[in-house]
């Protein structure tokens, strides 16, 4: 699982309190993509969880999105990317 905290421009937590998160990763070699699990886990104090599974995403590199939505507002809080490997 990956936590995402979610925050105001000044840098303290976003209350995302009836907010809907959502999470995709993008597979940077054909642009295919996978939503992703998300559970809010303390919302008043911004805080989600992303849960990739092992069988979610391939081997590979993958751009992760989460965006979060309150009312009409639409905000990416995160856009990172990722490389998904085997375990050695």
């Amino acid at each position: 699982n990956i936590e995402v905290p979610v925050a105001k421009s000044d840098g303290t937590a976003k209350d995302i309190t009836g907010a809907i998160v959502a999470a995709a990763a993008k597979r940077v070699t054909d642009g295919a993509t996978v939503d992703l699990a998300v559970t809010v886990t303390d919302a008043p104090n911004g805080l989600c969880q992303v849960r990739i599974d092992a069988e979610s995403l391939d081997p590979g590199a993958w751009q992760l999105q989460v965006r979060v939505t309150l009312g009409a507002d639409t905000q990416t809080v995160l856009d990172t990317p990722m490389t998904i490997r085997n375990s050695f």
